[in-house]
């Protein structure tokens, strides 16, 4: 119960300083929050196990971590995705013009010049979608097959992002795709990884890293 508690204090904190940063409903974007954060972990408790543990969140975990390796792995795939992505960055602009917000979190607080508040608003909504993705989907599937637990994840992983923007916008093709590609190699990356620590930590820190990196490399380009 400890462990949980430690995680929904830091997804309470990240959505209530997230939803303050785009002016939406504070009360109601925690609550939800807390519920998409809960839901998986109730599910594996249901089958009779220590969810916290079951995903390797128990922070025991840290030992048989090789955190260096970690950042390291964050830093080369934020670096190779942010090279991938000179051309689609080009194309920023439209996105923080659009009243469409989409990445809604990180455009907010680059256009409102509080992008060093990312470190504070970045845990919680990577923590819930490694529980999600990497998490039930990824574990639930691995004992039909490993990769097709890491392929089915990532997809939707992609989808997830890819479809908000295909939908509401009028962004070039390349745009639009390039909301699938990306987030479904980093789901590729962050699995793999998960099972090699047989914990979601090591791909938490990859996606809050990744996701922190991006916000200010955001700042940067937009204040140029």
């Amino acid at each position: 119960m400890r462990g949980i508690a430690i995680l929904s204090v830091v997804v309470i904190i990240s959505s209530i300083v997230g939803n303050m940063v785009r002016g939406t409903d504070v009360i109601g974007g925690t609550i939800l929050s807390l519920i998409l954060l809960l839901i998986p972990l109730i599910a594996i408790r249901f089958k009779s196990r220590d969810p916290v543990g079951y995903f390797g969140l128990d922070f025991k975990a840290l030992s048989r971590i090789d955190v260096k390796t970690v950042f390291i792995i964050a830093v080369v795939l934020f670096s190779i995705i942010s090279l991938l992505d000179w051309y689609p960055f080009h194309l920023w602009d439209r996105i923080f013009e659009s009243d469409i917000m989409v990445g809604s979190t990180s455009v907010a607080m680059v256009k409102k010049g509080v992008f060093y508040l990312a470190p504070i608003v970045m845990p919680g909504g990577t923590l819930l979608e490694e529980v999600w993705f990497r998490g039930l989907i990824q574990y639930s599937l691995r004992r039909i097959s490993l990769h097709l637990a890491v392929f089915v994840q990532s997809l939707l992983f992609g989808l997830v992002h890819f479809l908000p923007v295909y939908i509401a916008t009028d962004f070039p093709v390349v745009l639009k795709l390039w909301f699938f590609l990306y987030p479904f190699a980093i789901g590729m990356v962050l699995g793999y990884t998960n099972e090699r620590y047989k914990s979601l930590l090591p791909g938490w820190i990859i996606h809050y890293t990744n996701n922190v990196l991006a916000v200010f490399l955001m700042a940067i380009m937009w204040r140029g």
